[in-house]
């Protein structure tokens, strides 16, 4: 980094200028090239294109199917506002479907309730790190943009979708301030979306083969990727399996000291295996004898820290965006009084963290203060 910032000049790895033979995307030898072809290879796609956001990455893929202006794309309600605003932002239109009360992603079974003659594609999102069911998703024969930008590294195989994005921002899996990454195996899309990251200044050589696909305009953005975040990038992508799979031990930890609580839905062993992490997601299920708001207070009363998922509000509540058309009763139950989210189930936690944490959900159900804490002053009261 020491050396790439005296350099000074070299801060963008493009060139807007068709002279040069490597102007369509970063130069050779370029952190944001090399970044790249390191994501080529560790997921074994054929195209990987480093972009400055997820947000920006999701906007690229969309541009990649050259969708019919305003289709309809039927993504969830519960998850980032990125997901459903990229899709309007593309002159397109954010159709709601409900998610599954397990792994909290787009349900199959509700999306036939919401398709028109104007849908056009799918947007299941891979959340909290967990794999949408892209085998009944598949079945709907609707091109899939895979929004896998919490679930880098869920699985060594790559991809379930046409076009799949990956977010870098700092708290991710691969955190590098604020990037992504499109990857696919489709020409056309990659060729669609350097294009757009790009201000599309290369269409004319690209024109012949895009106007043939019935490509509608050129238009541009500047979406690509400085030369120090793609650095930073670079190292973590390489070590995304290394520190996944210590995610993975430390989840399975504390699935083992909490297995025997019913009032906890929590992922057994196969889901964690297929499973990102990049938060630790369980509900708290109604045989439980506290609410969710007193729960999360008690936990919060022991240094730890836990949210509860996306409650402010559901992207179907959410003025800008459009409202639901069906119920969306799952989405509804996970926002307003189920799900927990534990951000420590990450390194550099160890083993005896996890016990710990684990005493405290325990505590936290059965409303008592574990005698550890109060003889370091924290509560002396015996419950909370």
């Amino acid at each position: 980094m020491d050396r790439l910032l005296a350099a000074g000049g070299g801060l963008s790895a493009y060139r807007s200028n068709p002279n040069f033979p490597d102007w369509t995307g970063p130069s050779k030898g370029s952190w944001a090239y090399r970044l790249e072809r390191l994501a080529e290879d560790t997921f074994g796609v054929k195209h990987a294109i480093a972009v400055n956001s997820g947000t920006m990455a999701i906007m690229a893929a969309i541009k990649g199917l050259n969708l019919p202006p305003g289709s309809e794309i039927i993504t969830t309600p519960y998850t980032f506002s990125a997901s459903a605003a990229s899709i309007l932002y593309m002159g397109h239109t954010p159709v709601f479907a409900d998610v599954t009360s397990r792994d909290y992603t787009l349900d199959p079974d509700s999306i036939g309730k919401v398709i028109t003659a104007k849908t056009a594609a799918l947007m299941p999102v891979d959340l909290f790190g967990g794999l949408a069911d892209y085998g009944r998703l598949k079945q709907f024969d609707y091109p899939i943009i895979q929004d896998a930008c919490q679930a880098v590294g869920a699985s060594k195989k790559w991809l379930y979708g046409d076009v799949a994005t990956w977010s870098f921002n700092g708290a991710k899996n691969v955190p590098a301030g604020e990037a992504g990454m499109l990857v696919t195996n489709r020409d056309d899309i990659a060729e669609r979306a350097r294009l757009f990251i790009s201000h599309g200044e290369n269409f004319i050589q690209a024109r012949p083969r895009l106007l043939a696909d019935g490509d509608r305009d050129n238009i541009g953005i500047n979406g690509r990727l400085n030369e120090p975040t793609a650095c930073i990038a670079y190292y973590g992508m390489k070590e995304v399996h290394a520190n996944n799979a210590r995610r993975r031990v430390l989840a399975s930890d504390l699935y083992r000291l909490l297995r025997y609580r019913p009032e906890l839905q929590l992922m057994g062993p196969d889901e964690i295996y297929h499973h990102a992490l990049y938060v630790y997601p369980f509900r708290l299920m109604d045989r439980a004898k506290v609410s969710r708001a007193t729960f999360l207070a008690r936990l919060k009363k022991m240094g730890v820290e836990a949210g509860a998922g996306y409650i402010t509000p559901p992207l179907h509540k959410y003025g800008p965006l459009p409202a639901a058309r069906i119920p969306l009763r799952t989405v509804e139950e996970l926002s307003e009084q189920s799900l927990v989210l534990l951000s420590q189930v990450r390194p550099p936690a160890t083993q005896n963290d996890m016990r710990y944490v684990a005493m405290c959900i325990e505590a936290a159900l059965d409303g008592w203060l574990p005698a550890k804490l109060r003889k370091m002053g924290f509560i002396s009261d015996r419950v909370f």
